[in-house]
C-alpha cells in the first residue's frame, strides 16, 4: 500500500522480462514517486521502445548467474542530474580494493568461465547437482540453493569502487550482449513453440508469458508444474541441467512473518513449483531439440 511515508517503488524486471511500466510511471507520477529498478537480471530487455534502467534509477549488478560477469561489481543509472552528482559524490569517498582481492577474483572467474564451458561442465557441475537433488547429499548443496536466515542479518559486504580491470572485463562482454540475447531469445521460442501443448502426468505447463508490448530476453526461462521436482530430476537423469527457481512463499519464512498481513495464494501456488530449463547462447538446435523430447 502506498501511504504518506512511501517514498519510492522498487521494481524488479525478473528473468529477463520487463514489468508493466506504463502502469508503474503512471502510479509513481501520481503520488509523485521515485521509480528504482532492479535490473540484474534483465539487462537489454526494453519496455515498448524504452530500455530497462531508463525511467528514472537504475539498478544492475554483474554477480554469478547474470548476464554480464564484473568480478561482482554493479552500476546505478539515473536521468535525473541531482541524483547522478550525489551518486558520483558518495562512490568517490568509497574505497578501492586491493590488488590481491581483484587478482583472486580474477582467478574465480577464470575458473567459471572454464567450468562453463560444455565439457568442463558435464564432468565437474552436472555431477554435482546431481548429487544434491537426485542422491539428497548436502555437502554441495550451498554452491546451489542459497540458505536464507531465520533472523535479519545485513551480509557484511563492503561498498567500494570499481576498478578498471572490473569495468574493463564488462565492456568486453558488452559488446556481445546483444548477440547473446539474441540467441537466448531463439532458444527460448524453441522451448515455447514445442512444450505449449505438453502436459505431464496430465498437468499443463505454465510457460513465460508472451507481451507484445515488451523485450523479453530469457535470461531464465521458468516454467511452472505441480511435479516441477520430478521433471528437474528426469532432465538431470539425462543430464540435462534444470534449475529449481529460487522464489519462495515469503509468507512462510519466518524471517519475514512479521509483516504478512493476509494470505497470499499466488506466492503459496508458486513456492517450489517452478524450474529454470536451460537457454545458454552455446546450445545448439540439436541441444534444444534434446531438451525438448
Amino acid at each position: 500500500a502506498i501511504t504518506p511515508r512511501t517514498k519510492a517503488i522498487l521494481i524488479t524486471h525478473l528473468n529477463g522480462l520487463p514489468a508493466d511500466m506504463d502502469k508503474l510511471t503512471a502510479l509513481a507520477s501520481k503520488y509523485q514517486l521515485r521509480i528504482i529498478e532492479d535490473c540484474a537480471r534483465a539487462l537489454g530487455a526494453q519496455f515498448g521502445k524504452q530500455k530497462v534502467g531508463s525511467y528514472d534509477i537504475g539498478i544492475f549488478s554483474f554477480g554469478y548467474g547474470k548476464s554480464i560477469y564484473g568480478l561482482d561489481s554493479g552500476i546505478v543509472t539515473t536521468n535525473n542530474v541531482t541524483i547522478r552528482q550525489r551518486l558520483r559524490d558518495s562512490i568517490s569517498s568509497l574505497p578501492t580494493s586491493k590488488r590481491t582481492d581483484t587478482f583472486k577474483q580474477l582467478i574465480k572467474c577464470f575458473v567459471l568461465k572454464c567450468l562453463s564451458m560444455p565439457t568442463m561442465y558435464a564432468i565437474f557441475i552436472l555431477p554435482l547437482l546431481y548429487s544434491v537433488v537426485i542422491l539428497k547429499i548436502r555437502t554441495f548443496e550451498s554452491f546451489f540453493r542459497q540458505k536464507i536466515p531465520e533472523e535479519f542479518v545485513i551480509p557484511k559486504m563492503p561498498a567500494k569502487q570499481m576498478t578498471d580491470t572490473q569495468a574493463y572485463l564488462c565492456l568486453q562482454q558488452m559488446t556481445r550482449l546483444d548477440q547473446n540475447n539474441n540467441q537466448r531469445i531463439t532458444n527460448s521460442n524453441a522451448l515455447t513453440g514445442d512444450l505449449t501443448k505438453t502436459k505431464p502426468n496430465g498437468v499443463a505447463l505454465v510457460l513465460p508469458k508472451h507481451c507484445s508490448d515488451r523485450h523479453d530476453i530469457f535470461i531464465h526461462y521458468a516454467i511452472w508444474h505441480t511435479q516441477s521436482e520430478n521433471i528437474q530430476k528426469l532432465l538431470l537423469k539425462e543430464k540435462i541441467d534444470a534449475q529449481s527457481e529460487s522464489a519462495r512463499d515469503l509468507t512462510q519464512i519466518p524471517l519475514f512473518a512479521r509483516w504478512v498481513d493476509g494470505t497470499y495464494h499466488n506466492a503459496s501456488r508458486l513456492d517450489g513449483n517452478l524450474l529454470f530449463l536451460p537457454t545458454c547462447p552455446k546450445l545448439s538446435k540439436a541441444a534444444m531439440a534434446r531438451i525438448v523430447h
